[in-house]
């Protein structure tokens, strides 16, 4: 079997996602990705994620028109975009797609809306009445969606809402099929608590820093663990001061990549406590580690 996969950028969560692709019988797959982000490179990330395929990567400049070629090249083959109604650039590819009758499929998660206040009820406007006549011929024409939002009746009905007939929903979740390296935690030792990624509000550190301000207060210990980097920073890090928890929270800013997978394997305790955000990348890697994983009600 020939699947050409087109992904927006280069991302960690395609790792998963090809593992599951790799069980396919006799399966041949061309990657054709966009370049890295510069916050994921500073992060320590490798351009070349996947190593077990064909991988093309088109820069921001080359991405329309070398993509009309490559559709052209691998019209035989079955393409499965990333997204369908965003990145607008996936979208303007299928729409070429759908002009050269080239077989197609869809991995996306299921509409969401991770705004606030005004914005949040104009999303909400555009996903009920204009999103629908946006992808209808979209969701008409493709053979399926893989809903990386996993399988949940919500998310089925958000797809369903904007077009999508059940029988193409196929619920694609991209956990671990084997939990590796399951630890115990010395019951003695002070817990380490785990909370890495950008420090943008919407992620909710400070919510997890509020929050250990009162085990604190309670005479319990821990040691929190902060790396990554971000608009937010420089506010969490006064609020830790302000707090008095500077002996039990440490920042780290931005670690190489083999830095940061020494801490992790140190780590017993992910905490996620997002305001509202889609399920992470980071969450997968902690159960994977076998590390005990928090998360707020607002992921995923």
């Amino acid at each position: 079997m020939n699947i050409v996969v087109w992904w927006d950028f280069n991302c960690k969560a395609i790792v998963s996602v090809f593992t599951e692709l790799n069980k396919i019988k006799d399966v041949n797959i061309v990657l054709i990705s966009g370049s890295m982000k510069q916050n994921r490179i500073e992060m320590g990330w490798d351009e070349q994620i996947i190593k077990d395929c064909t991988h093309i990567t088109l820069n921001d400049e080359e991405w329309i028109e070398k993509s009309e070629y490559f559709l052209e090249k691998y019209k035989d083959y079955l393409h499965i975009f990333n997204g369908f109604y965003y990145p607008e650039r996936i979208y303007d590819i299928i729409l070429l797609a759908l002009k050269r009758n080239i077989k197609f499929g869809i991995f996306s998660e299921a509409p969401s809306n991770h705004y606030l206040g005004v914005k949040k009820g104009l999303v909400a406007i555009y996903h009920k009445y204009l999103l629908k006549i946006k992808t209808k011929h979209i969701a008409n024409n493709a053979s399926f969606i893989f809903c990386l939002s996993g399988s949940a009746p919500n998310e089925i009905s958000k797809l369903e809402n904007v077009g999508w007939v059940k029988e193409k929903i196929i619920p694609f979740g991209y956990f671990p099929e084997d939990i590796l390296n399951i630890k115990y935690r010395n019951s003695n030792s002070v817990p380490n608590i785990f909370c890495p990624g950008n420090l943008v509000k919407h992620k909710g550190v400070d919510v997890l820093i509020k929050a250990l301000r009162i085990v604190a207060k309670q005479g319990g210990q821990f040691h929190c663990h902060i790396p990554g980097k971000g608009p937010e920073m420089n506010y969490l890090i006064n609020l830790v001061n302000k707090f008095k928890l500077n002996s039990m929270i440490t920042f780290y800013g931005v670690l190489r990549q083999s830095d940061f997978e020494i801490l992790q394997k140190k780590m017993d305790i992910l905490v996620a406590p997002g305001r509202i955000e889609p399920w992470g990348i980071r969450i997968n890697e902690a159960i994977q580690n076998g590390q005990v994983v928090i998360v707020s009600d607002k992921i995923g």
